[in-house]
């Protein structure tokens, strides 16, 4: 089970539950003067009305911060049990509102430009680290497709696709629609490609090759080139061919589509010591560097924790904490 929450390369931030994970709790800890709402989804799961600035926290918050008083009801919301059906890998936008000016999200990872102490702990962020893992990681798929195509009765005489799930899509569009590169028809005639393995992302490096380029009906012998793909993602994409002595969008004979991704290292975000056999998480850590011994910091860019700080702010404001049920 695993719960915790991410930024995206989209710069927005994200509840992300994995495996058959669908069951969660929040808890919550503040020092702040101003009011809030923390939102997955678009839906309010904690909140805190109360502008009292003394510390406080919920019953499940880990760790404790020092001088608090446990106060369930002071965030409305927290210690609930939240279900969200799935399985695998699920992401859930986050939001927030603040009455203070300037409030932002913000993970241990990130930058401080206002101070520089954030909640989990009170550990100084300025110099944190990223602590990397290496996982070499190999992915490829490669799919081969050939297709016959009957124009009179918009049916499919030959469909052998291998390596690759492929489906044709609009078999009964119109002959004659021109070909735009730029903007993809999907009211036309196009295949949908589906990995048999899919991506850890969306930043595979495709290749498209063209074996038979006559288009599946046999209509344009020798013209048939590849007009557009859109719709990459981790485990399919769109692709449209057109025949280019009439400019018209049209289905291919044969093509064959690969794909490959490596990644040799991993950020972990995490710190991790040998203590007694048994391998242990820590916050912080002394590292040397160029001689000099430094103390560092967890990386909490991939945390159970994310905080709500304003502007010129180094206390704990308001953090919420995510807990797996199950």
């Amino acid at each position: 089970m695993a719960a915790s929450f991410i930024k995206k390369s989209d710069g927005n931030y994200y509840l992300r539950l994995t495996d058959n994970t669908t069951s969660v709790k929040f808890a919550a800890v503040a020092n702040a003067g101003n009011t809030y709402t923390f939102s997955v989804n678009g839906s309010v799961v904690v909140s805190k009305p109360d502008g009292n600035s003394s510390t406080f926290y919920s019953s499940s918050a880990t760790p404790v911060p020092s001088g608090g008083s446990l106060d369930n009801g002071f965030f409305p919301g927290s210690e609930t049990n939240y279900t969200y059906s799935g399985s695998g890998t699920r992401d859930y936008l986050l939001s927030f509102t603040s009455s203070g000016p300037g409030t932002q999200f913000y993970l241990g990872g990130a930058s401080l430009t206002w101070g520089g102490y954030a909640y989990p702990g009170s550990g100084y962020i300025s110099n944190p680290v990223a602590v990397g893992v290496k996982t070499p990681l190999s992915i490829r798929n490669t799919g081969t497709l050939t297709h016959i195509f009957d124009n009179d009765t918009n049916t499919n005489t030959l469909f052998n696709g291998t390596g690759a799930t492929f489906v044709n899509q609009n078999p009964n569009a119109p002959d004659g629609v021109p070909c735009d590169s730029n903007n993809f028809n999907y009211s036309q005639k196009y295949y949908t490609v589906y990995w048999n393995t899919a991506f850890p992302n969306s930043n595979y490096t495709l290749n498209i090759t063209i074996l038979d380029n006559q288009s599946a009906s046999g209509d344009h012998d020798g013209f048939i080139n590849l007009c557009s793909i859109a719709n990459k993602t981790t485990s399919s994409f769109d692709i449209q061919f057109y025949a280019s002595n009439v400019n018209a969008i049209s289905y291919v004979r044969s093509f064959s589509a690969s794909a490959s991704y490596e990644s040799s290292w991993s950020n972990a975000g995490n710190i991790f010591i040998k203590n007694g056999g048994s391998w242990k998480e820590v916050q912080t850590a002394w590292i040397k560097r160029n001689g000099s011994w430094a103390k560092v910091f967890q990386n909490y860019g991939n945390s159970s924790w994310i905080n709500m700080l304003e502007n010129l702010d180094d206390a704990i404001d308001f953090g919420v904490q995510v807990i797996a049920n199950n």
